[in-house]
């Protein structure tokens, strides 16, 4: 009978053993989920805010590519009014070296 109760003893401490072990490991396990849960959250949110940010430069090298198109159509635009300015600068010192003249 002592026997009996050194066994039964002995099987209690284990299935207690065993139990807080299972329950711990529920818990780890519980846990582990919800790391793996919130690195996804977190890569999501790393992922869109990339994606935002891939949207902002696309539009800013658009904008960027609209500015230089500008700047090179008032390049060519100055470049013709400079030109325009020299050939009427020659032409009144013709007129004037003529009247000069006369």
């Amino acid at each position: 009978m002592l026997e009996s109760l050194k066994t039964a003893s002995k099987l209690s401490a284990a299935a207690l053993a065993l139990g807080l072990l299972a329950g711990c490991a529920a818990n780890g396990n519980g846990n582990l989920a919800q790391q793996v849960e919130d690195a996804q959250d977190t890569a999501n949110q790393a992922q869109a805010t990339a994606q935002e940010a891939l949207s902002k430069a696309e539009a800013a090298m658009s904008a960027a590519n609209d500015a230089k198109e500008m700047a090179s159509r008032a390049e060519g635009l100055a470049k013709a009014a400079q030109f325009s300015a020299d050939r009427n600068e020659k032409k009144i010192e013709r007129a004037f070296k003529k009247s000069m003249y006369k």
